[in-house]
């Protein structure tokens, strides 16, 4: 898909309004006596790329696990694309068409190969079987994972096994791509391969929201919200995010070289 360097003011603003709006979103576990989330607000843009970071426990897999209508929230209200999902009977249909899943771990079905993974959503939806065959090897294709196409998971490296995770997130073409710690497993350069399929998505126009742990992944996002303790404790936009990772590192260099060479 073309983008436009240079677009009017109303295009901009029109492409920029909320794709996905969260009110006084709450998640409580009864069960446990948790509370994953107390009371979320949030905006976030047609396509834009969001990095959700926070500690462990801060409700960033609960957040996008609402987003994905995998689960309901305890109360307040989502919409996307101006439908509140209280009023979506069914979820399941509703995530096949409007959003694709990547998780920290790829989930790939063991017993199928990396081409019949990538048909999986499509199958769901009823897709003839050449069709399917087709989209899922242009998708692998894509990813660089073409000549793999015929191995099962066990077959494939973790960076690959993602990969494929990827393709399959899009075989149904949706708007809004989540993806949850989706380099947590991976080393680095492998991590940003992932990433480097990702940007590519949200290049396209497509909605990004990434929960991570990881520094250089939520540098890339135009957008992080930190969440600690189930609420929102601070948004960045990318130039503010910039710099205080740069102010982290520089003093991180400053303690090593003032550190006691006895103690290095």
């Amino acid at each position: 898909m073309t983008r436009l360097l240079f677009e009017a003011p109303e295009v901009r603003a029109a492409a920029r309004r909320p794709q996905i709006r969260l009110y006084g979103v709450r998640r409580v576990y009864p069960g446990r006596g948790v509370t994953a989330l107390a009371g979320i607000d949030l905006a976030i843009g047609r396509g834009e790329f969001l990095a959700v970071v926070g500690p462990s426990g801060s409700g960033k897999s609960t957040l996008l696990h609402l987003l994905g209508a995998l689960d309901r929230p305890t109360s307040g209200d989502i919409y996307i694309d101006g439908t509140s999902l209280r009023s979506v009977r069914n979820l399941a249909a509703f995530r096949l068409c409007t959003v694709g899943f990547v998780f920290q771990f790829h989930h790939l079905l063991p017993v199928l190969t990396a081409v019949e993974n990538v048909e999986v959503p499509l199958l769901a939806l009823g897709v003839p079987r050449a069709r399917r065959r087709a989209r899922a090897l242009d998708l692998l294709a894509r990813v660089g994972l073409l000549a793999r196409a015929h191995h099962r998971p066990a077959e494939l490296s973790g960076g690959e096994s993602q990969r494929v995770a990827v393709a399959r997130a899009l075989a149904n073409d949706p708007p809004i791509i989540l993806a949850d710690e989706p380099t947590g497993e991976l080393d680095s350069q492998t991590a940003a391969e992932v990433m480097a399929v990702l940007g590519d998505l949200h290049a396209e126009g497509r909605t990004l929201v990434v929960a991570t742990h990881n520094a250089e992944v939520a540098a890339a996002a135009e957008r992080i919200v930190v969440l600690r303790d189930g609420r929102i404790a601070e948004e960045r936009k990318r130039e503010t995010a910039r710099i205080v990772e740069e102010g982290r590192r520089e003093a991180g260099r400053v303690v090593g070289e003032r550190r006691p060479e006895a103690e290095r």
